[in-house]
């Protein structure tokens, strides 16, 4: 796997590759797959992290989801 920077904007060809990587590398901690196109027909990523030999991931909290979803409605609010 490419070692990942945190002072870097990957662009996303580069982040594309990165996160494929790193689902190869932890096939069960990490799975990746595409949800939908961008309408520049670019795929967009969906990463799942979790503990796959411990059963379903639908089944476990996703903290992280939820946080994100009520950041964006908080942002819609504002605007």
């Amino acid at each position: 796997m490419p070692p990942l920077r945190f002072d870097t904007y990957y662009r996303y060809d580069d982040l594309t590759k990165i996160l494929h990587a790193f689902a190869r590398e932890f096939p069960n901690r990490a799975r990746i797959e595409s949800i939908g196109k961008s309408y520049e027909a670019r795929d967009i990523w969906r990463v799942t992290v979790t503990n796959f030999s411990s059963g379903d991931a639908r089944e476990k909290p996703a903290v992280g989801r939820a946080r994100a979803k009520r950041r964006t409605r908080k942002i819609n609010r504002e605007a």
